[in-house]
């Protein structure tokens, strides 16, 4: 440090004396000021996927869950505490309900997505869609896959909602993994929602998914 800014440097005790203000004062409110680069943490909202990574898979032969279809929509329900953005919704699917002899009768199917809709009364919001996104898509109709997405453009408030997950078009069915391998792997249990076109109701089943969140504040 040159001459100029050490005695700039040493000066600010004194002013600060001068203005009637501690220098420690001024060093915490240095320290109060938010970092540029300090990025809010990632948090676990939900996990009922217990050990099974990104990587996993099984095959759909011993494996059960869910059905997934074109007149039902199912998924968990999890709670926000602080306003937030889903950073990954994670979930072991299978996108093929029709297995003859070994041969998939599933053609041209198209990934899942997964709708985000508001608790009411403990049950899905049957009419209003927050969000809904796409997830990947393995395109093996013979594994299950953990298949995954993000909502972090989608500022949520604190409240109960649910994940509930869905074909994209029609002709499209399949399920959201309960158990695999002849039960040698169990997803956890939570309470789901389901959304059918009578209406939606809750229960509680074993399901794997796993939502990641982030912490956002207004602008």
């Amino acid at each position: 440090m040159d001459q100029a800014a050490l005695s700039s440097v040493e000066q600010w005790p004194h002013r600060l004396e001068r203005a009637g203000v501690g220098a420690a004062v001024l060093l915490v409110a240095l320290s109060l000021v938010p970092s540029a680069g300090v990025q809010a943490q990632v948090y676990t909202v939900l996990d009922t996927a217990g050990a099974a990574t990104p990587a996993t898979t099984f095959s759909v032969a011993g494996s059960a869950g869910q059905v997934l279809g074109s007149a039902q929509f199912v998924g968990p329900q999890f709670t926000l505490t602080r306003r937030s953005v889903l950073t990954k919704i994670e979930a072991l699917v299978n996108n093929c309900s029709v297995i003859v002899a070994g041969v998939p009768q599933c053609p041209n199917t198209l990934p899942f997505v997964v709708q985000i809709r508001r608790s009411i009364n403990g049950v899905p919001d049957p009419r209003l869609l927050i969000a809904a996104t796409p997830l990947t898509h393995d395109n093996d109709p013979l594994t299950v896959s953990m298949e995954s997405a993000a909502l972090d453009d989608v500022p949520l408030e604190p409240g109960t909602y649910f994940a509930l997950f869905a074909p994209q078009q029609e002709s499209d069915s399949g399920f959201l993994l309960s158990n695999a391998n002849g039960g040698a792997y169990q997803a956890g249990i939570t309470t789901i929602g389901v959304v059918t076109s009578s209406g939606s109701f809750a229960d509680t089943n074993f399901v794997a998914v796993r939502i990641a969140a982030k912490v956002v504040h207004r602008p």
